[in-house]
């Protein structure tokens, strides 16, 4: 096997570049909201810089928070929740904290677990109020001193969040009422919204206290200018090629630039076999392709878990000694492709796993199951790794766990559906007393919801 070249530096002004173009008439509308105390969302295609361009303007009115949905989120319950408060905290661990909300939010902090606090099952609204004015308490105490609370891949956001989301909101601002919480920034992908986040946004936009903003494609004299800030020489023709390949999206001009400065093609003209593309897939597949092939099983086993995961549950999946992780984890940073404890960008994640392997993807199913049974994950995470490593036989007591998770957080809708997907695992594994009895909890849960509801029986 020949040896893997190492990724060749970009300049710092590739990687990120230092001034935010084009975004005037973005900029604006944003002003105008933020002073008006509404909600900003910011919708666009994949890589437009929706992200770049909320970070740039909360920085500019001072401290600002970033929370972020991830790819998978809306198959385990509160998972974007969670997400969100423990990074709240571990900003703001100094703060005093009333007991009786440390009580109630020691269901996603551990730190209050850890000093006595253990919240009971919540059994009914009165037990689901008091937890949402904990959570609404603790919002302010975490949040109240910044200026800017951004919520980054809105679109992933699970629907037991946004139900939480939304009641901390609406009382955020009552009016008469010092209820002060940071400004909100939302950003998505442009008609990736569910239904439920939809109608969220829709509701909050009619009764004008939110504004969604489309965050368009750079005009030809902006993706000039934006190669202009770049500090790297480019040929006419190259320049006029990669805007576009690009065509008006930042990341993939970009992403065309490392390209080209990687592979050495910065010549006179543009290369022939980039022919022009809105896509930028091939440039990040190529990227992938270069990884030698411990970085490329790391990228693997990251997509595999697809959120919340570190080098040290990777690891686990890898069966791989933490130390050689770290060596191909620094890899995969260098080549952009993991930036911290998440992938660089959601287009990344899309690539490595569309181009994985079905065995190979099984595997790494059933091999994070594992690792994640010995990390305490919750039982929705564990039993969906069972089920996509086709395992159902062993995935259908850990969906029995999670739709017991879900009834004890008063989330009935989903428990309804854990309990229908435990039924269909029941059935794959030839246990059909075992399938009847979830089916008949599932009835049950489905009558207890109000009409309409949904019954969360979406195949396995």
């Amino acid at each position: 096997m020949l040896p893997v070249a190492a990724p060749k530096a970009l300049p710092l002004t590739v990687l990120r570049p230092p001034v935010l173009i084009g975004r005037e008439r973005e900029w604006a509308r944003m002003e105008q909201a933020w002073r008006a105390g509404q909600v900003i969302y910011l919708q666009g295609a994949p890589g437009v810089g929706k992200t770049r361009l909320a970070r740039d303007f909360a920085a500019s009115k001072g401290a600002f928070i970033v929370n972020e949905g991830r790819p998978g989120d809306v198959r385990h319950p509160k998972s974007s929740s969670a997400r969100a408060f423990q990074n709240m905290y571990a900003r703001a661990s100094d703060l005093h904290v009333p007991d009786w909300v440390k009580r109630e939010m020691s269901r996603y902090i551990p730190e209050f677990v850890a000093e006595g606090f253990e919240a009971p099952p919540i059994s009914d609204d009165t037990d689901l109020l008091r937890f949402r004015q904990a959570m609404l308490e603790f919002l302010r105490l975490t949040t109240g001193h910044l200026q800017t609370h951004i919520i980054d891949d809105f679109q992933y956001f699970d629907p037991a969040s946004l139900e939480d989301g939304a009641y901390m909101f609406s009382q955020a601002r009552v009016p008469g009422e010092d209820h002060r919480v940071a400004p909100l920034i939302c950003t998505f992908r442009k008609n990736e919204l569910s239904p439920e986040n939809e109608a969220i946004m829709r509701e909050t936009i009619e009764a004008g206290n939110s504004v969604l903003i489309e965050v368009e494609q750079l005009s030809a004299a902006s993706s000039e200018a934006l190669l202009d800030s770049l500090g790297v020489t480019l040929s006419p023709a190259v320049r006029q090629g990669a805007a576009q390949y690009a065509g008006g999206n930042p990341l993939f001009l970009l992403e065309t630039v490392k390209h080209l400065l990687e592979t050495g093609q910065l010549g006179a003209t543009f290369p022939q076999r980039l022919a022009p593309s809105p896509k930028v897939w091939e440039l990040v597949t190529r990227r992938l392709e270069r990884l030698s092939p411990p970085a490329l099983q790391a990228a693997r086993a990251a997509a595999v878990l697809q959120s919340d995961f570190d080098p040290e549950q990777v690891a686990g999946v890898l069966g791989a000694p933490l130390l050689d992780l770290i060596t191909a984890w620094e890899e995969l940073e260098m080549a952009q492709i993991m930036q911290g404890n998440r992938f660089s960008h959601d287009l990344v994640y899309e690539a490595v796993d569309a181009a994985m392997p079905a065995t190979v993807r099984h595997l790494l199913h059933r091999s994070a199951a594992r690792t994640l049974e010995r990390f305490g994950a919750p039982a929705s995470r564990i039993a969906h790794h069972w089920v996509s490593g086709d395992k159902l036989d062993l995935a259908s007591s850990w969906l029995l766990r999670a739709a017991q998770d879900a009834l004890n957080a008063y989330q009935l809708s989903e428990a309804a559906g854990f309990y229908g997907q435990a039924a269909q695992a029941f059935d794959a594994a030839h246990e059909p007393s075992r399938a009847r009895e979830a089916r008949e909890a599932q009835r049950d849960l489905l009558g207890r919801m109000e009409p309409g509801a949904a019954s969360g029986t979406a195949p396995l």
